[in-house]
């Protein structure tokens, strides 16, 4: 009975969370030169992504990869197991990506450049493509964004909006 009780909490938990080809999240804004609108938690001003679950279950993003490099999909693994990489269901989160994937879990192993650039999401197998945007050469702190979120026309904000909706 326990062992049958401890199974279907594993279900009822997974059920709850968007796993496999079902992830629901799309790379919504991204920073490639910030200077001075928004830090990290060590008070740097690092490049930074923004990543959006635009579906009604919450999505871990952990195991997940992502590249700047679509040709070399597992450039840095997000590490798995731990709760905060779960992206509530309509909500963001947002990587930094300043190869100082030691400064924590959110802090990815590449940066930006402002000269324009490739970044990718793979699913945990590092084959299945998620999502990916081409972005050109960024002016310091704005940021290139979805016109709204899930809109797959692509802007420049002179006001970004990292953790929130795009306007």
């Amino acid at each position: 009975m326990r062992k049958f009780l401890i199974a279907l909490m594993v279900c009822v938990i997974s059920s709850n969370i968007a796993i496999g080809q079902n992830k629901t999240i799309i790379i919504n804004e991204l920073m490639a030169d910030n200077t001075d609108n928004i830090a990290d938690e060590s008070g740097e001003y690092e490049d930074w992504i923004e990543i959006y679950n635009y579906g009604d279950k919450p999505v871990d993003i952990g195991g997940l990869y992502f590249t700047d490099d679509i040709g070399v999909p597992k450039t840095f693994r997000i590490p798995p197991g731990n709760d905060s990489t779960i992206i509530p269901s309509h909500s963001f989160i947002l990587l930094w990506a300043d190869d100082e994937w030691e400064e924590g879990i959110f802090h990815i192993e590449f940066k930006l450049s402002r000269k324009g650039e490739q970044v990718a999401i793979f699913d945990a197998d590092g084959e299945t493509f998620i999502d990916s945007i081409t972005f050109p050469a960024q002016l310091s702190n704005r940021s290139w964004g979805r016109k709204s979120a899930n809109n797959s026309e692509w802007v420049e904000f002179d006001v970004p909006t990292p953790g929130n909706s795009n306007n």
